[in-house]
């Protein structure tokens, strides 16, 4: 087997922990629980590694602007020393990647907004399921935006236009 890519540099952010209910997703029952996880809400196709088509845990981006999980794109650069997917020409380096930060709250706010899974022991056959609990909303940065919809001003309606004048 090849060997284990190694960690990325000291100043990158953590791996992502999506465990979805307890355990690794490196394992076959992490990997069914991710895989329900993204039937009951799939995930923006920008958090899918181009490699793996996985929910990235640790997004790396390219020179080139092309971002995928750090593993598997550190797997292809010791393999074959080249770009994936052929976005670009020329060698690809280690220490040219660098954290995609942007990617990664995307990934942690689609992660956290995840439904669990119902357990079939909670809910009686004649009852209808409790509905999901709403997402809290993401911080803005106005004062406005960020207390919700209903403190946002409505636009200003324009006035209505008088019909043309006849000479």
């Amino acid at each position: 087997p090849p060997p284990p890519p190694p960690p990325p540099p000291p100043h990158w952010p953590p791996r992502l922990r999506l465990d979805f209910g307890g355990g690794s997703t490196r394992t076959r029952a992490g990997r069914r629980r991710q895989d329900d996880a993204v039937r009951r809400a799939p995930p923006p196709a920008s958090c899918l590694c181009p490699i793996t088509r996985d929910v990235m845990e640790l997004p790396a981006m390219t020179p080139c602007g092309t971002t995928y999980d750090w593993e598997p794109l550190v797997r292809w650069i010791q393999s074959h020393g080249t770009y994936p997917m052929g976005e670009c020409a020329g060698p690809l380096r280690l220490g040219d990647l660098a954290p995609n930060l942007a990617l990664r709250n995307i990934i942690e706010d689609w992660a956290a907004a995840v439904p669990p899974p119902a357990a079939v022991d909670d809910v009686a056959c004649d009852e209808a399921p409790a509905p999901a609990p709403a997402v809290a909303q993401r911080r803005c940065a106005s004062p406005s935006a960020a207390a919700g919809p209903a403190s946002r001003r409505t636009p200003r309606r324009r006035p209505a236009t008088s019909p043309a004048r006849s000479r």
